[in-house]
């Protein structure tokens, strides 16, 4: 580890040991979909980070969190699905931590951390106040800028997003297709600023493009285009931020592999991109490039996707589904071949306050703590302790206070009141929630193919699984982690 020269730091420690104490911690909150709108598409479902059908591999690398290694540890594809992020998804609303102090100005410096993400004796002073009006606050990196703080993470197949209080978004991980969105193709090891987004509330990760929700609803997309998934009217890659056609009043967006959805203001939702199987909602299997109304849906809160499944959160605490339904995932009873291609309602679903698509899978929290979840299965991603497929809700064992979730290919997480974080799916143990080490303080978490990550209460991310295209963001310290690292902004 380097350290930072004595004469530089000396005067750090002295001004801790002087105002230490009275350090006033503002903890970070998960915001509820229905009472801030800006912030619904967080709060959505955890992701499914963008997977081709039929195309994602097991890696079996780690991602289970629970510092063991075993083959067949869970692959993801998480979010917006909380947000599929797809693996990446969008999943659960949460604002972050800031930090300030009383007194004499304070200034940050470089952050130094040891090998197991724990502050040293020379980063003594991060987190202080950078000057004395209070308006200003150190981020986790240790630079300076005005009361920046994370307010949402979200990952995609083999990278991770992450949305800052001034309105800009950071990514990091695999870039093959531009959806960092830092006009390259360069794969990041640290996040890099998103070209252009300034007033973002949200991001989706998927496959491989990426949206982020602005605070004037409108929505800008980047990266793969292949089937017209940023929704500009062309099938053209952009490495860069472009608008979503005719989007103005956008509440929530969530990615799959190869489609995006949004919910609008007035509770209805359009989508765009890959259709074979239904995604869009709009009653055909034919692609979009531009959005196409969902049929049937007038009262949406919350959306997420999967693959080629896309589910929204109603205002009375039902849920519809539609899209991919070949393993169950829609969650009617039925499976189709073919797909769905218009919202079917969700069996026995009544008291849900938060929804998580995975790869071929759907799960959703009920308001009484209960996670349930339905679909593909073989690797237990279901969390009943079986490799059996479900066409209607089961009950994930031993789990009764998760307030989010968040869905992979082949397994699942779920965020508990208590700021823990459990898994399951290819774990060690079987097909039943473990708890993720070393996590007692989480407000968001997301999954992408391989990997996962958690927003923590102190403004700090922590990723742990695959680290192959640099997905945990840690500087490429490691190959993959077992336990959760921290993501070095």
């Amino acid at each position: 580890m380097t350290k930072i020269k004595k004469q530089l730091i000396r005067p750090f420690q002295l001004l801790f040991k002087k105002l230490g104490g009275g350090l006033l911690v503002a903890l970070g909150f998960v915001i509820t979909l229905a009472t801030v709108f800006a912030f619904q598409a967080i709060s959505t479902s955890p992701g499914t980070a963008g997977f081709q059908s039929g195309e994602l591999p097991l890696f079996g690398d780690g991602d289970a969190g629970n510092g063991i290694f075993d083959q067949s540890t869970d692959s993801l594809e998480a979010i917006s699905d909380a947000i599929r992020t797809n693996d990446g998804g969008s999943t659960g609303v949460a604002m972050g931590t800031f930090y300030s102090v009383g007194g004499d100005p304070y200034y940050c410096t470089s952050r130094e951390v040891d090998v197991d993400g724990k502050m040293s004796e020379e980063s003594i002073n991060l987190y202080r106040l950078c000057d004395s009006t209070n308006t200003k606050y150190c981020f986790s990196n240790g630079g300076c800028t005005s009361s920046a703080h994370l307010l949402a993470v979200n990952s995609g197949e083999n990278y991770s997003c992450a949305v800052v209080s001034d309105g800009t978004v950071k990514c990091w991980g695999l870039n093959n297709a531009g959806q960092l969105g830092d006009g390259t193709i360069i794969s990041k090891s640290r996040p890099v600023s998103v070209f252009g987004i300034s007033t973002a509330v949200a991001v989706a990760g998927g496959y491989n493009h990426s949206c982020a929700l602005l605070s004037s609803g409108a929505i800008k997309c980047w990266g793969s285009n292949a089937y017209g998934q940023l929704g500009n009217g062309t099938i053209t890659q952009s490495l860069t931020p472009v608008f979503v056609s005719g989007i103005s009043n956008a509440v929530a967006v969530a990615n799959g592999a190869g489609h995006s959805c949004a919910v609008l203001s007035d509770g209805t939702m359009k989508c765009w991109g890959f259709n074979s199987y239904g995604p869009l909602g709009d009653g055909t299997t034919t692609r979009s490039s531009i959005p196409v109304s969902v049929l049937g849906i007038s009262t949406a809160i919350a959306v997420t996707a999967g693959s080629n499944h896309t589910c929204a959160l109603l205002s009375d605490g039902t849920m519809k589904c539609w899209g991919r339904n070949t393993h169950g995932e829609l969650g009617d009873g039925t499976t189709s071949s073919t797909g769905i291609p218009t919202p079917v309602f969700v069996s026995g679903i009544s008291t849900a306050v938060a929804i998580a698509n995975g790869g071929y899978h759907s799960c959703a929290v009920l308001s009484d703590g209960v996670v349930k979840c339905w679909g593909y299965n073989n690797n237990g991603q279901l969390g009943n302790g079986t490799d059996i497929d479900s066409s209607i809700p089961l009950p994930v064992s031993n789990i009764s206070t998760a307030t989010a979730a968040t869905g992979g290919t082949w397994s699942s997480c779920a965020l508990l009141t208590n700021g823990t974080v459990e898994c399951w799916g290819t774990t060690y143990d079987g097909y039943t929630p473990v708890k993720i080490a070393y996590l007692s303080t989480a407000i968001a978490v997301t999954k992408g193919i391989s990997h996962a990550c958690a927003l923590l209460s102190d403004n700090m991310v922590k990723c742990w699984g695959s680290n192959n295209y640099n997905q945990l963001g840690d500087g490429g310290a490691t190959y993959s982690s077992t336990t959760p690292v921290s993501v070095k902004f």
